[in-house]
């Protein structure tokens, strides 16, 4: 395993300021261990790896993080992937780069994360009672114009994704499964509208650390209602079933 990266150097190999030699500060030098990564995409699992200690707290804003050829050597990444996953933590506000100085991590809020995705990335529970009470407001107008308009090419994949749902049981398939079964929900409403902000929700679903797989005994029962209701075009049923499944879903985080 590499030697801890020296308080000295930056991110894009420039001297930095001079650790202070009493008390904590904000610009400290972070002097962890990312790991060896293997199996994932490069970028992608560097920038995982920065998320994961920001969520645990051992990534702290202020602290500074280590130059890009010991982020590299350190992963065993090369500096191109470690560039670009920098890059990309700091189009999304994780990151700060600071001229001269080296990349810092910042002060992460709701409002001043600029992507979406980070928000539940930050663990926060409150995001997550946030994104349930959205879902029990727009899955039922979901439903209601699903049942209004679905063809019968739109109620086969749904009928797929919920045989994908029941296959899967508790193992790793059933969430991308499930995130699938609504995604076409959306698709057969024919709302462009609709279908873009389901396409932001599932962001938060499919990637949320309290997001989990589990699921209730009626899922596959109560997501076939929801199908029975679209497949005969009663909306009043749909929006039933959708609102028998919200219940579940808020019960589930209370």
């Amino acid at each position: 395993m590499a030697n801890p990266p020296s308080p000295n150097e930056s991110i894009d190999g420039s001297e930095a300021l001079p650790r202070p030699k009493r008390g904590p500060k904000r610009d400290q030098a972070w002097q962890g261990d990312l790991g060896q990564f293997r199996g994932a995409s490069p970028r992608d699992a560097v920038s995982e790896a920065v998320l994961d200690l920001v969520r645990r707290g051992e990534l702290k804003p202020g602290m500074r993080l280590p130059s890009e050829p010991q982020l590299a050597e350190m992963t065993g990444i090369s500096r191109t992937s470690v560039r670009e996953a920098v890059r990309g933590l700091q189009t999304i506000g994780i990151l700060e780069i600071r001229r001269g100085q080296g990349t810092f991590i910042r002060d992460i809020n709701a409002s001043s994360v600029v992507d979406a995705q980070m928000l539940i990335l930050l663990d926060n529970y409150q995001v997550l009672l946030d994104l349930v009470e959205v879902r029990g407001s727009i899955e039922p107008l979901i439903a209601q114009l699903a049942a209004e308009r679905a063809t019968n090419d739109d109620v086969a994949a749904l009928q797929d994704a919920l045989a994908e749902m029941v296959a899967a049981g508790d193992g790793d398939g059933w969430r991308p499964a499930h995130l699938a079964f609504h995604s076409a929900l959306a698709n057969a409403t024919q709302n462009v509208i609709l279908i873009k902000i389901w396409g932001l929700i599932v962001l938060f679903l499919r990637d949320s650390p309290l997001v989990t797989g589990r699921h209730s005994d009626f899922d596959a029962e109560v997501h076939q209602a929801i199908i029975d209701g679209i497949a005969s075009h009663d909306p009043e049923a749909a929006v039933a079933a959708m609102n028998r499944h919200v219940a579940d879903m808020q019960s589930a985080v209370k």
